[in-house]
Protein backbone atom coordinates (compact mmCIF):
# COMPACT_ATOMS: atom_id res chain seq x y z
CA UNK A 1 0.00 0.00 0.00
CA UNK A 2 2.36 2.75 0.86
CA UNK A 3 4.41 4.76 4.40
CA UNK A 4 0.82 6.53 4.86
CA UNK A 5 0.39 7.19 8.69
CA UNK A 6 -3.16 7.41 9.49
CA UNK A 7 -2.29 9.78 12.12
CA UNK A 8 -2.41 13.92 10.75
CA UNK A 9 0.35 16.43 10.68
CA UNK A 10 -0.27 18.96 13.31
CA UNK A 11 -0.87 22.10 12.03
CA UNK A 12 2.36 24.65 12.65
CA UNK A 13 1.69 28.29 14.10
CA UNK A 14 2.68 29.61 10.51
CA UNK A 15 -0.22 27.61 8.96
CA UNK A 16 -2.83 29.20 11.55
CA UNK A 17 -1.19 32.49 11.04
CA UNK A 18 -1.81 32.18 7.01
CA UNK A 19 -5.48 31.04 7.44
CA UNK A 20 -6.03 34.07 9.90
CA UNK A 21 -4.81 36.58 7.78
CA UNK A 22 -6.20 35.09 3.85
CA UNK A 23 -9.93 35.57 6.00
CA UNK A 24 -8.99 39.32 7.25
CA UNK A 25 -8.07 39.79 3.75
CA UNK A 26 -11.53 38.53 2.32
CA UNK A 27 -12.97 40.50 5.44
CA UNK A 28 -10.88 44.00 4.12
CA UNK A 29 -11.96 43.47 0.39
CA UNK A 30 -15.62 42.87 1.51
CA UNK A 31 -15.86 45.68 3.89
CA UNK A 32 -14.35 48.14 0.94
CA UNK A 33 -16.78 46.98 -1.80
CA UNK A 34 -19.62 47.17 0.79
CA UNK A 35 -18.40 51.10 1.38
CA UNK A 36 -18.09 51.81 -2.82
CA UNK A 37 -21.44 50.32 -2.63
CA UNK A 38 -22.38 52.64 -0.19
CA UNK A 39 -21.20 55.77 -1.46
CA UNK A 40 -21.88 54.89 -5.02
CA UNK A 41 -25.62 54.72 -3.43
CA UNK A 42 -25.27 57.62 -1.44
CA UNK A 43 -24.05 59.96 -4.27
CA UNK A 44 -27.16 58.84 -6.69
CA UNK A 45 -29.61 59.89 -4.04
CA UNK A 46 -27.71 62.94 -3.49
CA UNK A 47 -28.17 63.82 -7.09
CA UNK A 48 -31.75 62.66 -7.08
CA UNK A 49 -32.46 65.44 -4.74
CA UNK A 50 -30.58 67.95 -6.14
CA UNK A 51 -32.38 67.70 -9.40
CA UNK A 52 -35.49 66.97 -7.47
CA UNK A 53 -34.93 70.87 -5.57
CA UNK A 54 -34.26 72.70 -9.00
CA UNK A 55 -37.17 71.03 -10.41
CA UNK A 56 -38.97 72.47 -7.71
CA UNK A 57 -37.29 75.98 -7.72
CA UNK A 58 -37.93 75.94 -11.33
CA UNK A 59 -41.70 75.21 -10.90
CA UNK A 60 -42.05 77.83 -8.40
CA UNK A 61 -40.23 80.36 -10.87
CA UNK A 62 -42.75 79.56 -13.54
CA UNK A 63 -45.87 79.93 -11.25
CA UNK A 64 -44.69 83.54 -10.27
CA UNK A 65 -43.79 84.58 -13.55
CA UNK A 66 -47.72 83.15 -14.75
CA UNK A 67 -48.79 85.03 -11.66
CA UNK A 68 -46.97 88.29 -12.60
CA UNK A 69 -48.38 88.22 -16.14
CA UNK A 70 -51.75 87.33 -15.22
CA UNK A 71 -51.57 90.79 -13.18
CA UNK A 72 -50.68 93.19 -15.76
CA UNK A 73 -53.04 91.08 -17.89
CA UNK A 74 -55.69 92.02 -15.25
CA UNK A 75 -54.60 95.99 -14.77
CA UNK A 76 -54.42 96.17 -18.51
CA UNK A 77 -57.81 95.09 -19.23
CA UNK A 78 -59.26 97.28 -15.77
CA UNK A 79 -57.42 100.10 -17.55
CA UNK A 80 -58.83 99.19 -21.24
CA UNK A 81 -62.41 99.14 -19.45
CA UNK A 82 -61.64 102.80 -17.22
CA UNK A 83 -60.90 104.38 -20.50
CA UNK A 84 -63.45 102.93 -22.51
CA UNK A 85 -66.12 103.95 -19.68
CA UNK A 86 -64.74 107.40 -19.44
CA UNK A 87 -63.93 108.51 -22.98
CA UNK A 88 -66.29 111.13 -24.51
CA UNK A 89 -68.56 110.01 -26.86
CA UNK A 90 -67.99 111.14 -30.22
Amino acid sequence: MGNKSSTPKPVTHEQIVSIINASNVKEKVHSEKTAKSVELIAYILLTVICVATLFLVYRLIVKYERIKNQRVVDRAISLNNVTTSTAPAH
